[in-house]
């Protein structure tokens, strides 16, 4: 079993989605944060497959009483639903495993209302004839800053790649895909830089018995036709990548994650090169143990890494922040890491106008606003019973709507998987559940991405 598979196993055991009435509370009066955030569980014998429960603190009331997000709590469909306006077009995809389709849905701008795409789901091209997807198999989709395509990586299909499909401004529907696969090894998730110019991968090269990391780049081009940048692969430390190449305008980070515990992860950092997408590797820092995923801020100014803390029994996550320094160094932020209760972070999301970051969870997700001058968090609201599956969460470019997969037990034997949608609070990135039915899905909604055509 590979690393990544091994990784996708430990994520999704500990996704088991439990039925129940948890809540948090939270203060936003002054919209300011302790450094140790008060938070409360509504329901502390919560368990997760080999997780240790830990008791939080309260959280007080203020102007919102309780958050409850259970299976309840979701976005409105379509039918009866105001018509979006027409100066501004969004679309929700959506990809669901074991599949290689993907559904799409056009957002309502003053509700946040869904109306499926006509002719969706799309099927996404893996450069397998016939396709071919059985249990592992993962599409993801990552939106394209400049609303042209949309890109995606897959896995195990039995072709393992990414690629782009272009995104129909009028009507959100997918065509004319590009794909590059892979030739040796195994493509983790991907990310783009800012401005769509390049696509960034990892991948883990099994050519040797202990495998080693990389990481890929290639050029988008006006059409979507995707070209490697001379001299890619590039590799760097270690053998178990993890999440999504962090990018920026000019740099691009990934963290080796190393599951040695309680030995350091370290953070490599690569200048990118403007006119072809090579990249040089211009700096090492050590992070904190089993550093898995990592955020920049758009303007590149600040990243932000989750990593492992604690030595008794299971260990905890906790947020560190980091300065980016001109020549692409790492500074840590003047500020103690955000220590979580959780055992696990199956995602963090920064807002795409870099005022929030979400972390998120088995059975959680964590607000936090982000100081444009110093890059310190503050913990503005925690949001339990979420029972997120694989911690997909997407923002819409105006950072008006949040939507996030979602895993249920409305019974003992059954499972309900869906997409759930909230607004957000424009000052402080607190959710409020948007009203309506779930979006729900026959299979396991694994991954979200939104796309906004520019006129």
């Amino acid at each position: 079993m590979t690393p990544s598979e091994a990784n996708r196993q430990r994520v999704l055991a500990l996704l088991i989605a439990e039925d129940g009435q948890m809540g948090a509370e939270f203060d936003s009066s002054n919209g300011q944060q302790d450094d140790a955030p008060l938070l409360k569980d509504a329901n502390p014998s919560r368990r997760y497959p080999r997780m240790q429960h830990h008791k939080s603190p309260h959280l007080t009331v203020s102007t919102l009483t309780s958050l409850v997000l259970t299976s309840a709590v979701s976005i409105a469909i379509a039918q009866g639903s105001p018509t979006p306006s027409a100066s501004v077009l969004e679309y929700l995809y959506v990809a669901t495993s074991p599949s290689e389709d993907m559904f799409a849905y056009r957002i309502n701008s003053g509700t946040g209302a869904l109306t499926p795409v006509p002719g969706q789901p799309f099927a996404i091209d893996t450069g397998a004839s016939p396709q071919q997807c059985g249990y592992g198999c993962f599409v993801n989709p990552v939106a394209d800053p400049r609303g042209r395509f949309l890109f995606y990586d897959f896995d195990e299909i039995p072709n393992s790649g990414f690629g782009t499909m272009r995104v129909n401004p009028g009507t959100g529907a997918l065509t004319d895909g590009s794909i590059s696969v892979a030739t040796a090894g195994e493509v983790g998730p991907i990310s783009t830089d800012p401005r769509g110019r390049f696509i960034f991968g990892n991948l883990t090269d099994y050519g040797s018995s202990s495998g080693s990391n990389q990481i890929q780049s290639y050029i988008v081009s006006p059409d979507g036709h995707l070209s490697p940048a001379p001299g890619q692969p590039y590799p760097y430390e270690g053998n178990s990548a993890y999440s999504a190449p962090a990018a920026s305008d000019n740099y691009v980070y990934v963290s080796n994650y190393n599951t040695n515990y309680p030995e350091p992860s370290y953070l490599s950092g690569f200048g990118i090169n403007q006119q072809n997408g090579g990249l040089t590797l211009v700096s090492e820092t050590q992070d904190g143990p089993e550093a898995s995923n990592q955020v920049l801020t758009p303007s590149g100014k600040f990243l932000y890494s989750d990593q492992n803390y604690g030595s008794n029994g299971p260990v905890n996550v906790q947020i560190a922040g980091f300065i980016v320094n001109p020549d692409g160094s790492l500074t840590p932020v003047n500020q103690t890491p955000q220590q979580t209760p959780d055992q696990a972070v199956v995602g963090m999301v920064m807002s795409p106008n870099g005022n929030f970051l979400y972390s998120v969870a088995p059975g959680d997700v964590r607000a936090y606003a982000i100081n444009p001058g110093n890059g310190r968090l503050t913990l503005t609201a925690v949001y339990t019973n979420i029972n997120s599956g694989g911690g997909s969460l997407a923002i819409d470019p105006a950072v008006k709507y949040v939507y996030l997969n979602q895993t249920t037990n409305p019974t003992q034997t059954t499972t309900e998987y869906s997409v759930v949608g909230f607004r957000v609070n424009p000052k402080n990135g607190e959710l409020t559940p948007l009203p309506g039915s779930p979006v729900v899905f026959q299979s396991f909604p694994t991954a979200l991405a939104i796309v906004r055509p520019q006129e």
